[in-house]
């Protein structure tokens, strides 16, 4: 890539962050978790991912014991709703640089909406937080306009994806996608998983199978979320493709 059009693509994800947020600094019913201005705040982004492309990541302790995903835990690991912004590092063609914005808290029915920013677009992913577990109820794609979309018709279908049961031992298994064509199971529990020099505890582990598909682990840690990707090579590798760079604005349980 020219050194021109490598300029030009960050300048426009400048841009199109610094428009999220504002709209959402400007939109009565967004939060206003982050303390620092709009230009520290892209500032911060851009630094974060500069330093921490090299980013190791290590299993530092793995438990034996029997592990049981219980309403406690699962509240503890939800994805994107923890913090205001989530910024991720992909090393991958299909898991690429990401911000994560909370653009619309959780209602009274548990209803978020999270804004996800690239290079090239973003998109909006409706989520809610159910007694049974967390599920996705749209995916608007693309997304060019902040607006709360939780109550839209693409949100108020009857399909819905399982993302994350409120139970499950490990070992079993539960379907995901909107057509159930993902299968996934909670292999294991991590005591801790090192990123950099971040250290994140009691970390669970899910593996999702598809058919035609390499599979997938994705981490979700206590008080955070989700925190890693990686796929599952032929010969047993774990090969990462996504990891948590860094979190701001922690949002009042």
């Amino acid at each position: 890539m020219l050194i021109k059009d490598f300029n030009k693509q960050r300048c426009l994800r400048l841009v199109m962050i610094a428009g999220w947020l504002f709209a959402l600094a400007s939109t009565p019913h967004t939060i206003n978790a982050m303390d620092q201005n709009t230009e520290e705040t892209m500032n911060e982004l851009e630094e974060s991912t500069h330093e921490s492309e090299q980013t190791d990541e290590s299993i530092l302790e793995e438990s034996d014991r029997s592990v049981t995903l219980d309403a406690q835990k699962y509240y503890a690991i939800l994805p994107f709703s923890q913090f205001m912004n989530y910024q991720y590092i992909g090393q991958g063609q299909s898991f690429i640089n990401k911000n994560i914005i909370l653009e619309y808290r959780p209602d009274d029915q548990g209803i978020f909406q999270v804004a996800e920013f690239t290079d090239q677009k973003a998109v909006a992913y409706i989520y809610q937080i159910r007694a049974d577990g967390l599920y996705e109820l749209a995916c608007i794609d693309p997304y060019d306009q902040v607006q709360d979309l939780r109550y839209s018709p693409q949100a108020s279908g009857a399909s819905a994806s399982l993302i994350l049961p409120a139970r499950l031992a490990v070992g079993s298994h539960f379907r995901s996608g909107y057509q159930n064509e993902k299968s996934l199971s909670f292999i294991k529990q991590v005591d801790q998983v090192a990123i950099g020099s971040t250290v994140y505890s009691n970390v669970v582990v899910l593996e999702e199978t598809q058919d035609g598909m390499r599979p997938l682990r994705y981490y979700y840690a206590d008080k955070v979320g989700l925190i890693l990707v990686q796929e599952l090579e032929s010969d047993g590798q774990e090969v990462t493709l996504m990891y948590l760079n860094a979190t701001q604005g922690e949002l009042a349980e």
